[in-house]
Formats: structure tokens, sequence, C-alpha cells
């Protein structure tokens, strides 16, 4: 029997789903972090960095009005919404996150669903969470496909399985035939790109707006495909496909990831919600500073010296030294680990005012991460999990001395935040909202996020928000 690629199952199990295969927490976590990257747009609005200067290009080449984008008056083009919303959905890097592969889920998938569900005139709650699911579960699929040689060959995996999301939660949006949307991946394969270069070196603005990219390339891929070209079919493992061209070479890639069928899981289920508005791999320092302030009493000013155990990925988060110790731009300050657990410790918390222009120039702060030291840990080096394990000692001014280590930081599945936690968190991102909300509002938004499959038109939410 001849074989068929992994990029085929995954269009077919795509254009086949309904809300009702969905088992009860399968639709629940996609009704949260639905809500959850909404709130983090919003909170975009105004606290985004450069995404607001992308939104403001789009805003000036306008066009015909096919979409909305959030926080803005009139409609663009859907291409220039789905582009614009994701930078809102990730500027603040407190979108969802799967812990396993380091990609982000629904901020790949939701821009580009919202986007198409508009284009073709509306669309209901369970219509917005079969285009979210799948594109979701997409970017899952390929995250854990290559967890780990993608990264090492030097590709920006969040980006470029990215756009693989925006392209088959559009293609489900617009209510794509199995045909279309191996179609709409095939053309997806032509554009694929973002290197890691951007993580590298401090400084720049594209780890702030690489999912605008990930959108423009998706969505360009559903729109082409819906105007009937064709791409190719055997995208994933044909011998030029994504696999063999980008997955290749420093590690096993695991084709069982795609190769999937009616009875497989939804994936994507697995996300991990932030705390924090920063790098997960931060998450398990602060975390742990606060475990131990809480635990032993003493605040900042007790704070004498801390010295940090860190894996491969945190070693990069805390250098170069002038990025990660005085971070000038926010994404700078959002990838350090020195900076974060400085916070942490002088306020008790990391909050998003931390990484505004004046938390970043807090004179407290930066005293504290001068107090900072790290070094590589044999252990956390030779760990293989996503998300590498934190070890923190504090000394303090009296002499006594602190250790913890911490595996699972809150906000992963297996130390979660709880609903009414994901909630606190979106009223907080509606309260930074450009156009103030009210709390009817914010409450509307709540109920009807949490309840899709009794919203009629899903352009009653997008509204709300605008």
């Amino acid at each position: 029997m001849e074989k068929v690629d992994g990029a085929i199952k995954m269009a077919k199990r795509a254009v086949a789903l309904k809300y009702e295969d969905l088992n009860e927490f399968e639709a629940q976590r996609a009704k949260q972090s639905i809500m959850d990257c909404l709130g983090v747009m919003i909170a975009g609005t105004t606290l985004g960095n450069k995404c607001l200067d992308v939104i403001d290009m789009i805003k000036k080449t306008g066009g015909i009005g096919e979409a909305t984008i959030i926080g803005s008056d009139g409609k663009y083009p859907a291409e220039g919404a789905a582009v614009a919303n994701g930078g809102l959905a990730h500027t603040l890097d407190y979108d969802d996150a799967i812990d396993t592969s380091g990609i982000h889920a629904t901020a790949s998938s939701l821009p580009a669903a919202l986007a198409a569900c508009e284009l073709k005139g509306g669309a209901t709650g369970k219509e917005l969470v079969e285009a979210v699911v799948a594109g979701a579960d997409m970017v899952c699929r390929l995250g854990l496909s290559s967890p780990q040689s993608i990264a090492e060959m030097g590709w920006l995996g969040p980006q470029l399985k990215g756009a693989y999301g925006a392209a088959v939660a559009a293609g489900k949006a617009l209510g794509f035939d199995e045909a279309t949307m191996i179609n709409c991946i095939g053309l997806m394969l032509q554009q694929t790109s973002g290197t890691s270069e951007i993580m590298d070196e401090g400084g720049n603005d594209c780890r702030e707006i690489y999912q605008c990219f990930a959108q423009k390339h998706g969505m360009f891929a559903a729109l082409l495909a819906r105007q009937g070209l064709r791409g190719p079919k055997n995208s994933f493992e044909g011998p030029h496909g994504l696999f063999h061209q980008y997955f290749e070479g420093r590690g096993v890639t695991n084709y069982s990831m795609v190769d999937v069928d009616e009875k497989s899981p939804w994936i994507c289920s697995d996300a991990t919600y932030k705390p924090w508005s920063s790098c997960r791999c931060t998450h398990g320092f602060i975390d742990g500073v606060r475990q131990l302030m809480q635990k032993y009493n003493f605040t900042g000013d007790d704070v004498k010296k801390v010295t940090l155990g860190v894996g491969k990925l945190g070693q990069s988060l805390c250098q170069p030294r002038d990025c990660r110790y005085t971070p000038q731009v926010p994404p700078d300050a959002r990838f350090s680990i020195p900076f974060t657990v400085a916070n942490a410790l002088t306020f008790g918390n990391v909050t998003l005012a931390n990484f505004t222009e004046q938390g970043m120039h807090n004179a407290k702060v930066l005293a504290m991460a001068q107090k900072i030291e790290w070094h590589a840990d044999e252990e956390l080096l030779a760990e293989t999990k996503g998300v590498e394990s934190a070890k923190i000692t504090i000394l303090l001014n009296n002499g006594h001395e602190h250790y913890i280590k911490v595996e699972e930081p809150l906000g992963g599945m297996v130390n979660p935040m709880s609903e009414d936690d994901v909630i606190a968190k979106f009223k907080d991102c509606c309260s930074h909202s450009i156009k103030p909300l009210s709390e009817a509002t914010v409450n509307k938004l709540i109920d009807m996020c949490l309840n899709l499959e009794k919203v009629e038109d899903i352009r009653e939410i997008i509204k709300l928000c605008c």
C-alpha cells in the first residue's frame, strides 16, 4: 500500500472536525485558550511595542474592508487583520505555550481564524473553536515532531511551525474541503521560513513580531487555496518536504505525530497558560523566588547574593550580559532570567508594568540584577524536557541561605493555573485596552468565550473588544 503523507492525514482530520467530536476537557481547554489569547491581544493594544507600528502600517495601507484589528475602528483586508492580530497575540509573550515543544499554539491559530471567520461573513462560536483547535493541533504536532533538532539547526520553531497552524485555522474557518486544505498546506510549504538569529542577537524587534510573519504566510496560503491554486500534496514527507528540508539533520523526527486519524487526541489541550509575561523558561526561576520569599518571609532588601543554576536554554537567557542585565527593548527583558528574577525579588511578583520603558529602567531592579550570578548546571544541561528546571540559591544579609529547585513551574499541566486564575489574568489584560472596557463588557466577554458553543456569531465578541 502506498504511504499517505502526514500532511494529507492532517488535512483530512482538520476538515472532518466537528465541535461535538471534542470531549468535555478538550472543548473547555479550547474555550479557555481562546479567552486567554484574546485577553493578551487586548492588552497588546497599549502595551505592545513594535507590533503597534505594524498595525499603523497596515492601517495606512488600507484596502477592502474584510476583517477587524482588535482595538481598532473600521475593517481591513483579511490578511492584514490576521498579521496585525498575530502581532498583538504574541507581542507580550503572554500567550499560551506548549512546554514540551516550545511553540505557541493559540497565537498561531486564533488571529487567522478570526480574520477568516469575518471574511466569509461570520461564524458561530462552535466554528471558531473548530478552526482554532484544528490549527493549534497542527502546530502542536509539528512541534512534537522535532522539538530539539529544528532549534539546533537554527530554525525558529514557533514561527516556522506556527504558520502551518495559521493556514489550517484559516482554511477550516473558510470551510475548505479536503482537497483544498491539502493545497493550502502545500502552498504554505513554499513560504516556510524563520531562523533563530533573532533569538541570538539582542536589540532587534523581530522576536516581538514574528507571529506577524506566521500569520501573513498562513493566511496568504489559505487565500491562494480559496482561489483554487494548487500546492504539492506530500508537503511533510516528500523528498523535499517540510520534514526532510527543515527537521532532519541533528535529531530524529517523530513522524508518528502526524500519522493521525479520527481517533487521535487533540493535543493542543495540553496548553500552558502563562502566569507571567515572559519566556516560559524564566517561569521556574520566578516561581522559585516567590516560593522562597513566601516561605522564609524576606524581601528584596534582605538579599545579598543570588546564584542560579541554568540549563542549555537558560544560558541563552543569561547572556550576552548587557542584553540580559540591562535590557533596552521589551523582548530582551522578557527573555532574561536575571531581569525577571530581579523583578520578582524587588516586587514579589512580575507584572506587565515591569516590561514597559519605565519598568526596564527601574533603578532598584537593575541594582538587584547585579546581585545575581549564574552558572551552567550539569544536571540541568542533561535535561531533555521542553522547559528546563530551575535552581535558585539566595543568600540573605543575615547569613541565612535558602535553596529551591523548581521542576514544574506554575502554568503547566502538572502545576496548572485554575480557570479562576485564567479569568483573573483576562480581566487584568482587559484593563490595558486602548479603548476602556467596562466591567459589564469584560464579564460579557468572559461569559461568551467560556460558552462559545452558544454564540451565534463571533463578530459579537469582536465588537466588544473594539
